[in-house]
């Protein structure tokens, strides 16, 4: 770990004198905010190409296969591979819709092979070291969800995960919804104005936390789906496709506070980089 990146770097770039801290409680976005995401989609292609392998079609050309397919359609990955893989004549299946849920149901049930984000295990830290509550709210299937939680060690890390697909069916409670954010602060009991959110993806992270007055962050990584939008971008309330979610047309909130290292939350909170 690098030493710009360590806990005591960050703690002793905040006055040990401090004032009363500004922010209370902070909740975090999962998927590329405190882990590549990408990293989980090459673990399931790596689990996938393991379950599906034959003799004559070993796992390497799998893999190599869907990065292919991944490159051209990212959401039909499966059904690109189960089309050519049913047309083998030495493969097992031969229906390709059938071979196509079979791989993506191995996919979102294997365990992942993740990593936290190196700002991110650091930040955890300090933000429990400063008294900071720490939640976190996410999307996605809630079996894989807890599986990713799990995997990056944060059940003991962080107090509150809220999973919006477990909240109803239908995405009903998906960003950006509300409705995961009221319950995160009636739990925590903090108000709105001493919390904030840290997310990825301006398409749908901050306006749910917004209407409720909460601050928003939005971490701007370089190798990040949406680290070309600008300020102004989002000022004019340009609209963007949120390829995640497959919500489309869906209006960008200005954040709050824009950083490029969740390092920058500690001083955020502490007030030390009041903008």
């Amino acid at each position: 770990m690098s030493e710009m990146h360590s806990v005591e770097a960050i703690d002793t770039a905040v006055d040990t004198q401090r004032k009363d801290l500004l922010i209370d409680l902070v909740i975090f976005d999962l998927d590329d905010t405190l882990y590549p995401e990408i990293d989980f989609v090459r673990s399931g292609f790596g689990a996938v190409s393991r379950a599906f392998a034959t003799a004559s079609l070993p796992p390497a050309y799998l893999l190599a296969k869907m990065e292919e397919f991944y490159h051209v359609d990212r959401r039909h990955v499966f059904d690109l591979l189960a089309q050519e893989l049913a047309g083998a004549r030495e493969y097992p299946c031969s229906d390709p819709l059938e071979l196509s849920r079979r791989m993506i149901e191995c996919y979102r049930a294997h365990p992942p092979e993740i990593q936290l984000y190196e700002d991110a295990a650091v930040t955890l830290e300090s933000l429990r070291n400063l008294g900071i509550r720490i939640g976190l709210i996410t999307d996605g299937y809630w079996e894989v969800q807890e599986r990713k939680v799990e995997a990056l060690g944060l059940a003991g890390i962080i107090e509150l995960v809220i999973c919006t697909d477990k909240l109803a069916p239908g995405r009903v409670y998906w960003k950006p919804s509300t409705r995961a954010f009221e319950i995160a602060l009636g739990y925590f009991g903090v108000k709105p104005e001493r919390s904030c959110y840290v997310g990825d993806n301006p398409a749908k992270d901050f306006a749910g936390p917004a209407a409720l007055g909460m601050k928003t962050v939005w971490v701007r990584r370089k190798d990040g789906v949406y680290y070309e939008l600008t300020g102004k971008d989002l000022a004019v309330g340009e609209r963007v496709r949120d390829d995640l979610t497959q919500r489309k047309n869906t209006t960008v909130r200005v954040p709050t506070y824009e950083v490029e290292s969740l390092t920058e939350l500690v001083m955020i909170c502490t007030g030390d980089n009041l903008r």
